[in-house]
């Protein structure tokens, strides 16, 4: 899966030409001697300044590329009795991925064996580890009860005097649960413009392929490179094969924002493609209107101090049909027949008319409003993400990135005490290494293992003992746990009160 520069994310920009100008957040100076001598080569081993970092790690980045998982979950409801559809919501689930990638400050490099976990409210759970240090490699599972996703990451570069090329490295494997479907895929290139001069902005190109394992069905996605004054900036072009080889599905999409399907014909022998595709681009353009008209609106109540979530009954317009049928697929999770009913789930099936592009995925990016957050771009997700309750400092493993001096000195704004720890933690890690190489030492990771799977591929997967590993169990320390429990806050809260009556009392 392609990604962008371990710790190198990019900034959500307006539509239209990637901007340009001096970008005032970052010392540019000090990075062009950084990188003066170093054209050509691969520069993830090169240290940054904290000048250049937001407080989050780069496994924390990884959880924000998964936040639409609702598309794996309707997938699986889709899977027994309609593959095809199925594979649709894979897809956009893989394209949509990358809406999160355009934010321009620099997560913290993972130390090797660092780890991250976050639960959603749903039971949908996601952790980290990173497995290699050079190169540097991340692996990650997110499961629920329908689908189980694994996910790697290897972080290779190329620079190239002012901009930073990124091939597609990595892999993913999905298993949906209520049908056993298998799907694969990789990502694509990232180019990041502007490094040195400029305001930096990245671009993803490339051929992607959503594959379904045992099966003829797959999709296929060309990701448009950026050309001169923005054109085909954002685009994805494709078509998604049933199991005779044949286009069933014109696939459209933008993957900073929206996912649309249009299905050809059923007999493929209606509409043709060609006048399918054409049809359908002015449809699109004529909707892409009409979402800026949407995204201005969000942003618009966002910046009067309301939330981007008090908008989500209101859809953004469009003229491509997105109405649903009373068609259902059903879902059975127990094989008692007293409960079969009450186990058969009713799942509403996206209707679907010959060369109407329906919207299976939208999503505007905003920025948080709170502070100091807002200053790096973060949106409420990534914030929620960097939260240490006193509940969290006592249950996470130390080796936990939340746990990272450097990310929480940074956090406060303390950016000499970041870039010291910073310093520390690498020197730390370095020292680890050598005395590893001295002594022969060969290094494991804790929760994944490499194995080669059924193409002949290698690939990392999840050894399933990170949620049920013992208490205590902390092979890597970052930092020394807090000495606080959840009562602290209680005890805090009460000292208050009573200085509060004390005082009243005198009065």
């Amino acid at each position: 899966m392609s990604s962008p520069l371990q710790g190198d994310g990019f900034a959500p920009q307006d539509d239209g030409a990637p901007p340009t100008g001096n970008n005032a957040n970052n010392d540019r100076t000090s990075l062009t001697k950084l990188l003066s001598k170093a054209i050509g080569m691969d520069i993830t081993s090169i240290a940054l300044p904290v000048s250049f970092n937001e407080p989050t790690s780069f496994l924390q980045r990884i959880l924000e590329m998964q936040e639409d998982y609702h598309l794996l979950n309707m997938a699986d409801r889709l899977s027994v009795n309609f593959p095809e559809l199925a594979l649709l919501y894979v897809t956009a689930f893989a394209v949509s991925m990358f809406a999160g990638t355009e934010r321009t400050s620099k997560s913290f490099n993972p130390l090797l064996g660092e780890t991250f976990e976050y639960s959603f409210t749903d039971g949908t759970k996601f952790y980290a580890e990173q497995v290699s240090h050079h190169p540097p490699i991340a692996a990650t599972e997110l499961e629920n009860e329908h689908f189980k996703l694994e996910q790697w990451h290897q972080v290779k570069t190329k620079f190239l005097g002012n901009s930073l090329e990124i091939p597609p490295t990595g892999k993913t494997d999905m298993t949906l649960k209520s049908s056993g479907r298998r799907y694969r895929f990789t990502g694509c290139a990232t180019l990041v413009q502007n490094v040195i001069i400029g305001r930096m902005w990245v671009d993803h190109y490339g051929e992607m392929e959503v594959i379904e394992d045992g099966s003829k069905r797959y999709s296929k996605l060309k990701f448009t490179k950026c050309g001169w004054f923005s054109k085909g900036w954002h685009e994805v072009k494709g078509h998604s094969y049933n199991e005779e080889g044949k286009e069933e599905f014109l696939l459209n999409a933008m993957w900073n924002k929206n996912f649309y399907a249009t299905q050809l014909s059923g007999s493929h022998k209606g509409m043709g493609v060609k006048k399918a595709e054409k049809n359908v681009a002015k449809m699109l353009k004529k909707n892409s209107k009409m979402e800026k008209k949407h995204a201005k609106t969000v942003k618009k109540h966002v910046k009067k101090g309301g939330n981007a979530d008090d908008l989500n009954h209101l859809s953004p317009p469009s003229s491509a049909s997105s109405s649903r049928s009373n068609i259902s697929a059903t879902s059975k999770t127990s094989n008692s027949e007293e409960d079969e009913e009450s186990d058969i789930e009713e799942v509403i099936v996206p209707e679907f008319e010959e060369g109407v592009p329906v919207n299976l995925w939208s999503k505007t990016v905003v920025e948080t409003k709170k502070l100091p957050y807002s200053k790096w771009g973060l949106t409420d997700f990534t914030v929620d993400t960097c939260k240490l309750t006193d509940e969290l400092a006592v249950s996470l493993p130390a080796s936990d990135s939340r746990f990272r001096k450097d990310r929480a000195a940074l956090e406060i704004g303390d950016t000499k005490a970041a870039g010291n720890h910073k310093h520390e933690m690498e020197e730390a890690q370095r020292a680890r290494a050598r005395h590893r190489a001295t002594s022969g030492i060969i290094y494991h990771p804790r929760h994944f293992k490499l194995i080669t799977d059924d193409q002949g591929d290698e690939h990392w997967t999840s050894m399933n003992n990170y949620w049920t590993r013992k208490e205590g169990e902390e092979l890597l320390k970052l930092i020394d746990r807090p000495k606080r429990t959840p009562k602290a806050k209680e005890e805090k809260e009460e000292k208050k009160e009573k200085k509060k009556e004390e005082k009243e009392g005198k009065d």
